[in-house]
Protein backbone atom coordinates (compact mmCIF):
# COMPACT_ATOMS: atom_id res chain seq x y z
CA UNK A 1 0.00 0.00 0.00
CA UNK A 2 1.29 3.19 -1.17
CA UNK A 3 2.43 5.37 1.78
CA UNK A 4 3.18 9.27 2.01
CA UNK A 5 6.97 8.38 2.92
CA UNK A 6 7.07 5.69 0.17
CA UNK A 7 5.71 7.64 -2.66
CA UNK A 8 6.95 11.91 -1.88
CA UNK A 9 8.17 13.36 -5.14
CA UNK A 10 7.10 10.40 -7.36
CA UNK A 11 5.23 10.39 -10.44
CA UNK A 12 1.97 7.87 -11.07
CA UNK A 13 -0.03 7.06 -14.00
CA UNK A 14 -3.16 5.35 -13.65
CA UNK A 15 -5.47 3.84 -15.98
CA UNK A 16 -9.18 3.62 -15.48
CA UNK A 17 -9.34 5.75 -13.15
CA UNK A 18 -13.19 6.62 -13.26
CA UNK A 19 -13.95 2.91 -11.73
CA UNK A 20 -13.00 0.00 -10.24
CA UNK A 21 -9.63 -1.27 -9.08
CA UNK A 22 -8.26 1.91 -11.66
CA UNK A 23 -9.94 4.14 -9.18
CA UNK A 24 -9.49 2.73 -6.12
CA UNK A 25 -5.38 2.78 -6.97
CA UNK A 26 -5.74 6.79 -7.89
CA UNK A 27 -7.43 7.33 -4.82
CA UNK A 28 -5.04 5.15 -2.77
CA UNK A 29 -2.12 7.34 -4.70
CA UNK A 30 -3.92 10.46 -3.87
CA UNK A 31 -4.49 9.89 -0.34
CA UNK A 32 -0.56 8.51 0.05
CA UNK A 33 0.16 12.22 -1.34
CA UNK A 34 -2.02 14.45 0.72
CA UNK A 35 -1.17 15.19 4.06
CA UNK A 36 -3.73 16.31 5.41
CA UNK A 37 -4.38 18.68 2.43
CA UNK A 38 -5.08 16.83 -0.68
CA UNK A 39 -4.38 20.32 -2.51
CA UNK A 40 -0.36 19.86 -1.10
CA UNK A 41 0.00 16.44 -3.27
CA UNK A 42 3.15 15.02 -2.78
CA UNK A 43 3.01 12.64 -5.75
CA UNK A 44 2.61 14.16 -9.13
CA UNK A 45 -0.43 12.18 -11.05
CA UNK A 46 -1.17 13.13 -14.71
CA UNK A 47 -4.62 12.38 -14.32
CA UNK A 48 -5.02 13.30 -10.58
CA UNK A 49 -7.55 15.98 -11.48
CA UNK A 50 -9.63 12.61 -12.22
CA UNK A 51 -8.57 11.26 -8.26
CA UNK A 52 -9.88 14.35 -6.85
CA UNK A 53 -13.09 13.99 -8.80
CA UNK A 54 -13.35 10.28 -7.69
CA UNK A 55 -13.10 11.37 -4.07
CA UNK A 56 -15.80 13.61 -4.80
CA UNK A 57 -13.14 16.79 -3.21
CA UNK A 58 -14.49 19.01 -5.99
CA UNK A 59 -12.89 22.26 -4.51
CA UNK A 60 -9.41 20.39 -4.63
CA UNK A 61 -10.01 19.17 -8.02
CA UNK A 62 -11.19 22.93 -9.31
CA UNK A 63 -7.87 24.13 -7.49
CA UNK A 64 -5.45 21.71 -9.41
CA UNK A 65 -6.75 22.46 -12.49
CA UNK A 66 -6.18 26.28 -11.86
CA UNK A 67 -2.78 25.77 -10.96
CA UNK A 68 -2.50 23.61 -14.21
CA UNK A 69 -3.73 26.24 -16.33
CA UNK A 70 -1.57 29.10 -14.73
CA UNK A 71 1.63 26.77 -15.47
CA UNK A 72 0.66 26.10 -19.44
CA UNK A 73 0.81 28.35 -22.04
CA UNK A 74 -1.48 27.35 -23.68
CA UNK A 75 -3.69 25.34 -22.23
CA UNK A 76 -4.68 22.33 -23.61
CA UNK A 77 -8.28 22.16 -24.83
CA UNK A 78 -8.88 19.25 -22.16
CA UNK A 79 -7.75 20.86 -19.29
CA UNK A 80 -9.79 23.83 -20.11
CA UNK A 81 -12.87 22.38 -20.52
CA UNK A 82 -12.42 20.44 -17.35
CA UNK A 83 -11.92 23.48 -15.42
CA UNK A 84 -15.57 24.77 -17.07
CA UNK A 85 -17.04 21.48 -15.80
CA UNK A 86 -15.35 22.08 -12.52
CA UNK A 87 -16.51 25.71 -12.26
CA UNK A 88 -19.87 24.67 -13.43
CA UNK A 89 -20.15 21.71 -10.32
CA UNK A 90 -18.64 24.35 -8.00
CA UNK A 91 -21.68 26.78 -8.63
CA UNK A 92 -19.79 29.46 -10.84
CA UNK A 93 -22.05 29.35 -13.81
CA UNK A 94 -20.34 32.75 -15.51
CA UNK A 95 -16.70 31.68 -15.26
CA UNK A 96 -18.44 27.95 -16.70
CA UNK A 97 -19.35 29.71 -19.55
CA UNK A 98 -16.85 31.42 -20.31
CA UNK A 99 -14.14 28.43 -20.31
CA UNK A 100 -16.76 26.16 -21.85
CA UNK A 101 -16.97 28.22 -24.93
CA UNK A 102 -13.42 28.92 -24.90
CA UNK A 103 -12.86 24.91 -25.03
CA UNK A 104 -15.36 25.10 -28.03
CA UNK A 105 -13.63 27.42 -30.21
CA UNK A 106 -10.96 25.71 -30.24
CA UNK A 107 -12.66 23.81 -32.89
CA UNK A 108 -11.61 19.96 -33.80
CA UNK A 109 -9.13 20.15 -31.20
CA UNK A 110 -11.99 19.08 -28.57
CA UNK A 111 -14.03 15.43 -28.89
CA UNK A 112 -17.11 15.22 -29.64
CA UNK A 113 -18.40 13.83 -26.81
CA UNK A 114 -16.80 16.42 -24.51
CA UNK A 115 -18.49 19.31 -27.17
CA UNK A 116 -21.80 17.55 -26.89
CA UNK A 117 -21.65 18.17 -23.06
CA UNK A 118 -20.41 21.54 -22.91
CA UNK A 119 -23.43 22.86 -25.42
CA UNK A 120 -25.40 20.88 -23.15
CA UNK A 121 -24.16 22.55 -20.18
CA UNK A 122 -24.31 26.19 -21.93
CA UNK A 123 -27.75 25.26 -22.82
CA UNK A 124 -28.52 24.57 -18.57
CA UNK A 125 -27.03 27.98 -17.85
CA UNK A 126 -28.56 29.82 -20.74
CA UNK A 127 -31.69 28.58 -19.71
CA UNK A 128 -31.38 28.99 -15.70
CA UNK A 129 -30.54 32.60 -16.88
CA UNK A 130 -34.10 33.01 -19.12
CA UNK A 131 -32.42 32.75 -22.02
CA UNK A 132 -34.86 30.31 -23.48
CA UNK A 133 -33.73 30.72 -27.71
CA UNK A 134 -30.49 30.34 -26.89
CA UNK A 135 -30.44 27.54 -24.41
CA UNK A 136 -32.86 25.76 -27.08
CA UNK A 137 -29.97 26.75 -30.23
CA UNK A 138 -27.41 25.11 -27.89
CA UNK A 139 -29.66 22.06 -27.49
CA UNK A 140 -30.01 21.57 -31.02
CA UNK A 141 -26.09 21.65 -31.38
CA UNK A 142 -25.53 18.99 -28.58
CA UNK A 143 -28.58 16.82 -30.12
CA UNK A 144 -26.35 16.72 -33.02
CA UNK A 145 -23.69 15.41 -31.87
CA UNK A 146 -25.65 12.50 -29.37
CA UNK A 147 -24.54 9.85 -31.24
CA UNK A 148 -20.77 10.46 -30.41
CA UNK A 149 -21.49 9.87 -26.61
CA UNK A 150 -22.22 6.65 -27.55
CA UNK A 151 -18.64 5.42 -26.94
CA UNK A 152 -18.47 8.01 -24.09
CA UNK A 153 -20.09 6.41 -20.70
CA UNK A 154 -19.31 9.97 -18.51
CA UNK A 155 -20.82 11.50 -20.98
CA UNK A 156 -24.03 9.78 -21.50
CA UNK A 157 -24.36 10.45 -18.12
CA UNK A 158 -23.62 14.10 -17.74
CA UNK A 159 -26.39 13.89 -21.18
CA UNK A 160 -29.03 11.62 -18.60
CA UNK A 161 -28.67 14.30 -15.87
CA UNK A 162 -29.58 17.19 -17.92
CA UNK A 163 -32.10 15.51 -19.79
CA UNK A 164 -33.88 14.67 -16.46
CA UNK A 165 -33.55 18.49 -14.86
CA UNK A 166 -35.33 19.59 -18.39
CA UNK A 167 -38.63 20.64 -18.95
CA UNK A 168 -39.56 17.71 -20.73
CA UNK A 169 -38.72 15.18 -17.51
CA UNK A 170 -39.41 17.44 -14.75
CA UNK A 171 -43.02 19.11 -15.58
CA UNK A 172 -44.22 15.39 -16.90
CA UNK A 173 -45.87 13.76 -14.10
CA UNK A 174 -47.45 11.19 -15.54
CA UNK A 175 -44.12 9.64 -17.24
CA UNK A 176 -41.09 11.17 -15.12
CA UNK A 177 -40.33 7.99 -13.03
CA UNK A 178 -41.02 5.63 -16.37
CA UNK A 179 -38.71 8.04 -18.49
CA UNK A 180 -36.03 8.11 -15.23
CA UNK A 181 -35.89 4.68 -14.59
CA UNK A 182 -35.59 3.49 -18.58
CA UNK A 183 -32.89 5.93 -19.32
CA UNK A 184 -30.60 4.74 -16.21
CA UNK A 185 -31.42 1.17 -17.13
CA UNK A 186 -29.71 2.04 -20.47
CA UNK A 187 -26.65 3.44 -18.69
CA UNK A 188 -26.65 -0.32 -16.86
CA UNK A 189 -27.54 0.80 -13.33
CA UNK A 190 -28.67 -1.80 -10.77
CA UNK A 191 -28.71 -1.91 -7.15
CA UNK A 192 -25.19 -3.01 -6.75
CA UNK A 193 -23.78 -0.40 -9.29
CA UNK A 194 -20.35 1.13 -8.07
CA UNK A 195 -19.71 3.25 -11.35
CA UNK A 196 -18.07 6.68 -10.75
CA UNK A 197 -20.33 7.38 -13.86
CA UNK A 198 -24.12 7.25 -12.68
CA UNK A 199 -23.39 9.85 -9.73
CA UNK A 200 -24.73 12.55 -11.90
CA UNK A 201 -27.59 10.47 -13.49
CA UNK A 202 -28.32 9.10 -10.36
CA UNK A 203 -28.31 12.65 -8.51
CA UNK A 204 -30.38 14.87 -11.38
CA UNK A 205 -32.54 11.69 -10.68
CA UNK A 206 -33.28 11.36 -6.87
CA UNK A 207 -33.37 15.36 -6.94
CA UNK A 208 -36.11 15.86 -9.69
CA UNK A 209 -38.16 13.02 -7.96
CA UNK A 210 -37.60 14.39 -4.81
CA UNK A 211 -39.00 17.47 -5.69
CA UNK A 212 -41.72 15.90 -7.16
CA UNK A 213 -42.85 14.42 -3.82
CA UNK A 214 -42.07 10.90 -5.10
CA UNK A 215 -39.75 10.05 -1.60
CA UNK A 216 -39.44 6.68 -2.25
CA UNK A 217 -37.99 6.64 -5.80
CA UNK A 218 -35.83 9.58 -4.66
CA UNK A 219 -34.22 7.74 -1.76
CA UNK A 220 -33.23 4.96 -3.69
CA UNK A 221 -31.54 6.79 -6.01
CA UNK A 222 -30.08 8.90 -2.89
CA UNK A 223 -28.94 5.95 -1.06
CA UNK A 224 -27.16 4.87 -4.59
CA UNK A 225 -25.48 8.11 -4.54
CA UNK A 226 -24.15 7.72 -1.08
CA UNK A 227 -22.46 4.10 -1.83
CA UNK A 228 -21.12 5.05 -5.25
CA UNK A 229 -19.26 7.94 -4.05
CA UNK A 230 -18.18 6.45 -0.37
CA UNK A 231 -14.64 5.19 -1.45
CA UNK A 232 -13.06 5.21 1.72
CA UNK A 233 -13.45 6.86 5.23
CA UNK A 234 -12.20 9.72 4.55
CA UNK A 235 -14.46 10.50 2.12
CA UNK A 236 -17.29 10.80 4.76
CA UNK A 237 -16.30 14.00 5.78
CA UNK A 238 -14.71 15.54 2.43
CA UNK A 239 -16.20 14.31 -0.54
CA UNK A 240 -19.04 16.38 -1.67
CA UNK A 241 -20.38 13.92 -3.76
CA UNK A 242 -21.22 11.77 -0.31
CA UNK A 243 -22.74 15.14 1.40
CA UNK A 244 -24.35 14.74 -1.73
CA UNK A 245 -25.86 11.67 -1.23
CA UNK A 246 -26.65 12.48 2.01
CA UNK A 247 -28.74 15.89 1.74
CA UNK A 248 -30.82 14.04 -0.92
CA UNK A 249 -31.29 11.01 2.06
CA UNK A 250 -32.74 13.49 4.05
CA UNK A 251 -34.94 15.24 1.96
CA UNK A 252 -36.21 12.14 1.17
CA UNK A 253 -36.42 11.10 5.01
CA UNK A 254 -38.36 14.74 6.19
CA UNK A 255 -41.04 14.40 3.18
CA UNK A 256 -41.99 10.99 4.46
CA UNK A 257 -42.19 12.59 8.22
CA UNK A 258 -39.08 10.82 9.29
CA UNK A 259 -37.71 14.13 11.16
CA UNK A 260 -35.23 13.30 13.78
CA UNK A 261 -33.58 10.76 10.95
CA UNK A 262 -34.21 13.41 8.31
CA UNK A 263 -32.16 16.37 10.73
CA UNK A 264 -29.44 13.36 11.21
CA UNK A 265 -28.61 12.91 7.99
CA UNK A 266 -28.71 16.69 6.85
CA UNK A 267 -25.87 17.30 9.80
CA UNK A 268 -24.28 14.71 8.91
CA UNK A 269 -24.04 15.89 5.22
CA UNK A 270 -22.53 19.66 6.31
CA UNK A 271 -18.73 18.36 6.60
CA UNK A 272 -18.56 16.58 3.48
CA UNK A 273 -20.06 19.14 1.70
CA UNK A 274 -18.06 22.43 3.11
CA UNK A 275 -15.18 20.44 2.13
CA UNK A 276 -16.18 19.11 -0.93
CA UNK A 277 -17.96 21.82 -2.49
CA UNK A 278 -17.44 25.16 -0.82
CA UNK A 279 -19.64 26.84 2.49
CA UNK A 280 -21.53 28.77 0.04
CA UNK A 281 -22.80 26.16 -2.53
CA UNK A 282 -26.49 25.80 -3.13
CA UNK A 283 -26.21 22.33 -1.55
CA UNK A 284 -24.22 23.10 1.53
CA UNK A 285 -26.77 26.53 2.50
CA UNK A 286 -29.85 23.82 1.35
CA UNK A 287 -28.19 21.58 4.18
CA UNK A 288 -27.78 24.22 6.95
CA UNK A 289 -31.40 25.30 6.00
CA UNK A 290 -32.73 21.61 6.50
CA UNK A 291 -31.13 20.81 9.40
CA UNK A 292 -32.50 24.73 11.35
CA UNK A 293 -36.17 23.63 9.97
CA UNK A 294 -35.93 20.29 11.52
CA UNK A 295 -34.69 21.46 15.07
CA UNK A 296 -36.56 20.27 17.86
CA UNK A 297 -38.86 23.38 19.28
Amino acid sequence: MPTASNMKGKAALVTGAASGLGRATAVALARAGSDPDPNGVGIIQFNAGQAWESLGELVGRRDFLRRELALTNPPGVTLVFDYAVAQQELDQPDSAAVWFQRALDDGDLLDDPRRCVAYLRLAEIARDAGRVAEAGRLEREAERLYPATQRSPWARGIVAAVHFRSPAVRDNPAERAQIIKQALDSLGYTAETKSRNLVQPLGAAASVLLDAGDYADGARYAEAVLRIAQVDSLSLTRSGLVGMGLVLQARAAAGQGHRVQARDLAVRALPPLTFGLGSDHPLTRRAVALADSLKTP
